[in-house]
């Protein structure tokens, strides 16, 4: 008798737990929120006071998506080796697409748009950004993945917050129709190749003709 009451101790436990883990790895599959970008940036500017001026509210933009992987339900679970995150998929899935937009941005940014032309010297701020983004998104640990896009977030911090101040020089962002070229060069290659990989992992259906 008491070793049946062991058993059945054990088996509601673990049903529980299984439980409580579907629930909170439920919860976190829910994506995060749209926002509009116009008012996000108009409310970081209130917030610090900061003057309207180009290339403001694409940094703001890039920020707040990059804060989201960390912020949301769940921080951010790609790296993750403990359940319930290791047995998700989905939103793994949608971070790294998210990271991937990061990524591109960030690099057009520090070789493009903050570049007056191809021969100017590099922003400092986004020389140390744009790197931190491009570690292994399943580094866990020395460094994480985490602390790295942090310490890339803050760089992006410190470029918009020299771009906002009238008194600095150093960061520019060039708002020229060759520089958003590049960029969607950049971006029509990425949904290429993903067209690509999608197309190959759906089997070929055979026509009989």
């Amino acid at each position: 008798m008491k070793q049946y009451l062991n058993v059945k101790t054990i088996s509601i436990t673990v049903g529980v737990l299984f439980l409580l883990l579907w629930l909170v790895g439920f919860y976190w599959s829910f994506e995060p929120d749209t926002f509009d970008v116009k008012a996000n940036a108009r409310a970081q500017m209130s917030s610090t006071n900061a003057q309207p001026v180009p290339g403001y509210t694409v940094t703001t933009t890039l920020i707040t998506v990059a804060d989201t992987l960390m912020d949301k339900p769940g921080g951010y679970l790609s790296n993750d080796v403990m359940p319930p995150s290791v047995f998700l998929d989905n939103m793994p899935s949608w971070e790294f697409g998210v990271l991937e937009i990061v990524r591109d941005m960030s690099l057009s940014m520090r070789k493009d748009f903050s570049r007056s032309q191809s021969q100017s010297v590099e922003n400092p701020h986004l020389v140390k950004a744009q790197p931190k983004f491009n570690i292994d998104s399943r580094n866990w640990l020395f460094p994480s993945a985490e602390s790295q896009y942090a310490e890339a977030i803050d760089y992006l911090r410190e470029y918009r917050g020299d771009l906002a101040d009238p008194t600095l020089g150093d960061s520019q962002f060039y708002t020229r129709a060759d520089n958003l070229r590049e960029y969607l060069k950049q971006v029509e290659k990425k949904l290429g190749s993903l067209s690509q990989r999608l197309s190959a992992s759906v089997e070929a259906e055979r026509v009989n003709t």
